[in-house]
């Protein structure tokens, strides 16, 4: 079920970018405090075997550098990086789903979307034969809106509940905030 949803999602980014000509992009910076307890299963590199290790409790703050491309004012695609503690960096995977056009005739100021993310890791293990190089880290979704502050600028605010794969730990929901500068033009504008 998982590659055929990646694979859908994949398919649909590039038919939309390819036969689309109201397509726009963004390029932003996102800020995020999660508070999380728990533990995290690491694989170590060398001997490949599967370690535990503990979280302390707190909070892990995150910046993110991300791209994206919307489509119609409905859809928005992109990839991000950001460097995370445990791993280096993550590559995420970002997907927006906005509600607002669906109730508003005409565009706004401010848009309300649903974001979904999958976040993965790349490991060069190539000296360790049949080992996976990429691993899902985490996926997560919410809720969030976003504020055109100039024709170019717009800043958002997500509200974000986080499910982890290669560790167990709790993470309470938390607030993701992101500056971003938008290029491009839809038709409708």
């Amino acid at each position: 079920m998982k590659p055929f949803t990646v694979s859908f999602i994949l398919l649909f980014s590039i038919t939309c970018t390819v036969f689309s000509q109201n397509i726009s992009h963004s390029i932003g910076l996102d800020y995020s405090k999660k508070n999380l307890t728990g533990y995290f299963f690491k694989i170590d590199s060398t001997t490949n075997l599967i370690e535990l290790n503990n979280i302390e409790t707190g909070s892990k703050k995150s910046f993110e550098l991300h791209y994206a491309i919307k489509y119609l004012n409905l859809y928005e695609y992109g990839i991000g990086v950001k460097r995370y503690p445990h791993y280096g960096m993550i590559y995420t995977l970002n997907n927006k789903i906005f509600i607002s056009p669906f109730f508003l005739s005409k565009q706004s100021r401010v848009n309300i979307y649903i974001p979904i993310s999958i976040e993965c890791y790349y490991t060069n293990n190539t000296y360790v034969p049949k080992k996976r190089n990429i691993y899902i880290e985490s996926a997560n979704f919410g809720i969030g809106s976003s504020i055109n502050l100039l024709k170019k600028l717009s800043v958002q605010i997500e509200l974000r509940k986080e499910y982890c794969s290669t560790y167990n730990v709790f993470i309470k929901p938390y607030l993701q905030f992101c500056i971003s500068y938008n290029w491009g033009k839809n038709k409708e504008e």
